[in-house]
């Protein structure tokens, strides 16, 4: 599935419509394939994990900020910001991973998750880093409302609490339409 998480419709949803009970596919943490029904008898599905757990999303995320940030890398803060979950709030979240590998390679002043529905949210988070230059990295898929709406209004409201002087306030686009994400969707289809 071409998520960022490990969420709802990847562990109920779409197994539910491809004819999977809740909890099947997606919560073994393998490919699956599923023995087709009789009116699809030549076909096999494999399903996979999402592909925001990929762990070389970070190193995406990372070269993404060296490309914007250049000589002054090691001054920004980079926050990674993803939808988090309004229904199950607080469970381990592949974003948090991601976040934690940029923190261990002391590239950055800091490094850091932030979500949109649930804590820690993302104006919390900028308000907590106002003194510092922020590179910010929105893990979705793509340009839905959450980032053609959402995001751009926290975004433009912590720009102006910053004032024109402030630390810099960089956001860098989602994750999802990086040139290297094929290579990583390929990547976790043969994994």
């Amino acid at each position: 599935p071409f998520f960022m998480e490990q969420g709802w419709f990847v562990r109920v949803a779409i197994p539910r419509a491809l004819g999977y009970a809740a909890g099947g596919p997606a919560d073994s943490g393998a490919p699956v394939r599923r023995v087709p029904t009789s009116h699809a008898a030549r076909r096999t599905l494999h399903y996979h994990q999402p592909i925001g757990l990929h762990p070389e999303l970070a190193t995406l995320a990372a070269a993404r900020v060296q490309r914007a940030c250049g000589l002054d890398t090691a001054r920004f803060g980079v926050l990674l910001i993803g939808h988090g979950s309004a229904r199950a709030p607080g469970r381990p979240m592949a974003l948090h991973r991601h976040a934690d590998a940029l923190a261990a390679t002391g590239m950055f002043a800091a490094a850091r998750a932030a979500f949109l529905e649930e804590e820690p949210w993302v104006a919390a988070a900028l308000r907590e880093w106002r003194a510092l230059p922020v590179a910010v990295v929105g893990f979705f898929a793509g340009d839905g409302g959450h980032v053609r709406d959402d995001l751009p209004a926290l975004l433009q409201a912590e720009q102006v609490q910053r004032g024109e002087a402030g630390p810099p306030l960089r956001y860098l686009g989602v994750i999802g339409d990086d040139p290297a994400m094929p290579r990583i969707i390929l990547d976790q289809v043969a994994g």
